[in-house]
């Protein structure tokens, strides 16, 4: 082994892990819980609408909307990541949404979680 490969090893080796996307999203929704409560307030709008089923996706995309459209200020980003997050975190936290968006899982499954 090189001294540059043998470096490189080390610097490996003492990298910490990089966080999973359920880390970022824990940290994120805690720095910006406006984020949640626009996704909340989108998706009442759909269930006072009538519809019993609705796209995570379309919401966050209308939240991308709203920031970029609506608001003045400092660029604001949503990590598509996240869309599944928050619509589970909604399903969870009030039941009139339960089984309201679907859900892809690993490996193709659909899930109404």
């Amino acid at each position: 082994m090189t001294l540059d490969e043998h470096i490189a090893e080390r610097q490996r080796l003492n990298t910490p892990p990089s966080k999973t996307i359920a880390e970022k999203f824990e940290e994120y929704h805690r720095d910006n819980p406006h984020v949640f409560r626009l996704f909340k307030q989108y998706s009442e709008q759909a269930l006072d609408r009538g519809y019993t089923k609705f796209s995570a996706k379309a919401v966050f995309e209308r939240l991308r909307w709203h920031y970029q459209m609506e608001t003045v200020g400092d660029d604001f980003k949503l990590n598509n990541n996240y869309t599944a997050y928050y619509a589970r975190l909604l399903m969870q936290s009030d039941i009139r949404f339960q089984n309201f968006f679907e859900l892809r899982e690993r490996g193709g499954r659909v899930s109404h979680d």
